[in-house]
């Protein structure tokens, strides 16, 4: 049985989650002086901790919000996943933001993997918490549109995901909460904060600015750019607005 983790990095897909977790498990020296550090897309921090197996353990579990530009996060995804789906493009497809109540319902509403976003088969209800799920005429609408919304529209809720952890989650349990720009992980200022929010135990990050990888998509100038901007550009705004680290509680 593994052991309970001692870090938790969430966030929406494609924003270097993978980077940052062999950064603090595997390439720290000694190696797992953090303990078990996990990853999470969850919606529902109920489900994640029954999931991960965070309940029960000592309140100094700590949460890491990771989070990058969202319209390079999207583009990321869908050049992944789907990339021969985005000549299904149409610009005309939008879909509102999926229901609180439904992404609260899955252990992975932002599942995405083979060709497609392929609704029943991908996702997993959360057994324990499932308050409203997609119905198979939903899901089946959305894995059929599936790039036209995600470029369209923010229909898996990237703003809400954003909202709930840092703005309400923290505030809702004693766990303690931080918040990080992928892009400042080369920082060393921003690494020295991340280090002293972890604890006595971490010692320094440095490295992770020497192994940093910057990423690899960019939006800007893409013939999707305007339909992603109109669609996440508030919540890139926003982001950017925000110091590039921030402890939340």
């Amino acid at each position: 049985m593994n052991p309970k983790p001692s870090v938790v990095i969430v966030c929406y897909p494609k924003v270097g989650s993978q980077f940052l977790k062999v950064m603090l498990s595997q390439r720290i020296r000694p190696a797992h002086a953090l303990g078990r550090v996990t990853t999470s897309h969850a919606f529902n921090i109920d489900g994640l901790k029954s999931t991960c197996e965070v309940v029960g353990t000592a309140p100094d579990v700590k949460f890491v919000y990771l989070y990058a530009n969202p319209m390079n996060a999207v583009l990321a995804l869908l050049n992944t996943f789907m990339s021969p789906r985005l000549r299904e493009y149409q610009p005309d497809v939008v879909r509102p933001t999926v229901e609180f109540p439904v992404a609260f319902s899955y252990q992975n509403f932002f599942a995405c993997g083979g060709p497609a976003w392929t609704g029943a088969t991908t996702l997993f209800e959360n057994e324990r918490y499932v308050n409203q799920i997609l119905s198979s005429r939903d899901a089946e609408d959305i894995e059929k549109h599936f790039v036209s919304y995600m470029i369209n529209g923010d229909v898996l809720g990237y703003k809400n995901h954003f909202d709930i952890w840092t703005k309400a989650y923290p505030h809702k349990t004693s766990h303690p909460f931080c918040m990080i720009k992928y892009e400042e992980l080369e920082d060393l200022n921003v690494l020295d904060q991340l280090r002293a929010f972890l604890g006595p135990s971490c010692p320094s990050l440095h490295y992770i600015s020497e192994e940093f990888i910057p990423r690899r998509t960019n939006y800007v100038g893409h013939a999707h750019a305007p339909a992603l901007t109109k669609a996440y550009g508030k919540l890139a705004e926003e982001m950017n607005s925000l110091p590039a680290f921030q402890v939340l509680s």
